[in-house]
């Protein structure tokens, strides 16, 4: 019994810091907000790291050791803010860098690897879901290559988000990083 209420604290504080992150008030009612936020606003998300499908193709350039330092053939660092999606209920712009294999026919472009896009959303979604205390976002996009993109989201309190994309041609890829909120630009 006296080894138990030794061990007993640490291993509260391990439970508890292993919970969800804590979210004031303020940044939850901010969260709950979001859908009504983006009719006047754009979220840019910026990608931190990108989380390929593992295949025999990624882990080979892995053990060849051509990815960027400290990266793994499941999560590729992004050390650059270049990689962006930005969204509002109208239209969704992206350009995010594709790690994997392409799966089916259509044409093969050499100049376009990355998955970008500037269209007008498809089956647009924002449902609230109150035990991970995230945004789910959904919608499906066309790019002008014709391929097929369904993009699911979870955008979370502290400004965290991360995005999955699932092609009609290439592996499942995702995204993990943080996002803002900006005014969209008057249009002329």
């Amino acid at each position: 019994m006296n080894r138990l209420g030794l061990y007993l604290p640490f291993i509260c504080l391990l439970l508890n810091a292993c919970g969800p992150a804590k979210l004031s008030e303020t940044e939850w009612h901010n969260l709950k907000l979001l859908p009504e936020t983006l009719t006047e606003n754009s979220l840019v998300f910026t990608a931190n790291s990108a989380n390929p499908m593992a295949s025999m193709g990624i882990q080979s350039i892995a053990n060849a050791g051509l990815l960027p330092l400290g990266s793994t053939a499941t999560r590729i660092n992004l050390n650059t803010n270049m990689y962006f999606l930005r969204l509002n209920k109208d239209s969704v712009t992206a350009a995010l860098p594709y790690y994997g294999e392409r799966q089916f026919g259509n044409t093969y472009n050499s100049t376009d690897l990355g998955i970008e896009f500037n269209t007008k959303p498809e089956n647009f979604t924002i449902t609230l879901n109150a035990k991970k205390k995230a945004q789910q976002i959904q919608f499906d996009v066309r790019t002008k290559e014709g391929e097929q993109l369904r993009v699911f989201g979870m955008v979370f309190g502290k400004r965290q988000a991360s995005f999955q994309i699932n092609s009609n041609y290439r592996n499942t890829i995702g995204y993990q990083g943080n996002y803002t909120l900006k005014e969209k630009p008057e249009r002329p």
